[in-house]
């Protein structure tokens, strides 16, 4: 069984406007979906808590152990690269977040999540504006 944060330590960032349709066992189905990826990303298979960095390809490489524990490591050339550790989170696949069914649900990395998520944020986010603006609370 994947080693998950206990439900009171359990990150779930949700914007607040978005809260009400999550049903109340979400942390549950959170916990389910988890155990499900074993602990790795469903998109590009980086290990939960694991401390990375990507190099200028984008390829996963693992810190050396005596840097971990500092902001920055540095590889075999002497490159600077920064130390990230791995979270994974539960994306809603169709960005509906009432649709809680397990084949619509997958654990992600940070980076796989935001870039599943890029064009819903943009599109949000451009709504939220023009409804500002449209209301006047945008100056």
């Amino acid at each position: 069984m994947t080693k998950c944060l206990p439900e009171e330590e359990a990150v779930t960032p949700i914007r607040p406007e978005l809260k009400p349709l999550y049903p109340e066992n979400w942390l549950e189905i959170r916990e389910l979906i988890l155990e499900r990826a074993k602990g790795r990303c469903e998109f590009c298979g980086v290990d939960n808590h694991w401390i990375i960095y990507r190099d200028r390809r984008g390829k996963v490489c693992s810190v050396p152990r005596s840097q971990r524990h500092l902001k920055y490591c540095y590889d075999r050339d002497g490159v600077r690269h920064k130390n990230v550790k791995i979270v994974l989170t539960v994306a809603h696949l169709n960005h509906n977040p009432a649709d809680n069914r397990p084949e619509n649900l997958a654990a992600l990395c940070q980076r796989c999540h935001n870039r599943h998520d890029v064009s819903t944020r943009v599109r949000n986010r451009k709504a939220r504006l023009h409804k500002a603006r449209a209301t006047g609370e945008l100056l």
